[in-house]
């Protein structure tokens, strides 16, 4: 989680800058296509482990409503 947490606090201090970035039309498409995909990898990520967190949570609820 430490790096996802880094990159939203880097991309939060560099946002002025990413939008810049996303509306220049000469800074070439290597960058956008590396910002597209680090948000895509921490989007994917985030989903994976609330959906695993909730997962267990049902399971152990489950659990205790059985007993």
């Amino acid at each position: 989680m430490l790096p996802r947490t880094l990159f939203f606090f880097w991309l939060g201090t560099q946002a002025q800058d990413i939008i810049l970035l996303l509306q220049n039309s000469d800074t070439g498409t290597s960058g956008k296509l590396l910002l597209i995909a680090l948000i895509g990898i921490s989007v994917f990520g985030l989903y994976y482990l609330f959906n695993h967190a909730l997962k267990k949570a049902l399971s152990k609820r489950a659990v205790n409503v059985a007993k």
